[in-house]
């Protein structure tokens, strides 16, 4: 197989594997089940008062803002080992190349 000849077989193969991916069903025919809504489907949602849904607005502002804060935390800490792991690092070339 001189001239390229593997490189066109490789390009066949991945051809042909990419048209078998484009064919399949999504992750467990999600595909087939989201484009076959039905419209005329009548949905029965569960009747709460403006007291339990201040309830559950103030639980999910609570659930987002502990969220929030701990993703501050990780962002702030990660800076500082960054920061920390650097510093330590031009400390160690300073002595060794100055």
């Amino acid at each position: 197989m001189s001239g390229g000849a593997g490189h066109l077989m490789d390009m066949i193969n991945r051809m042909k594997a990419n048209n078998g991916k484009l064919s399949r069903n999504g992750y467990f025919g999600l595909n087939d089940r989201l484009l076959k809504v039905d419209s005329n489907a009548t949905y029965k949602f569960k009747k709460a008062s403006k007291g339990e849904l201040k309830i559950i607005r103030k639980k999910l502002k609570d659930q987002s803002k502990k969220e929030l804060l701990r993703m501050f935390m990780v962002i702030g800490i990660s800076i500082l080992v960054a920061a920390v792991i650097l510093g330590a690092i031009t400390t160690i070339l300073t002595k060794y190349y100055i």
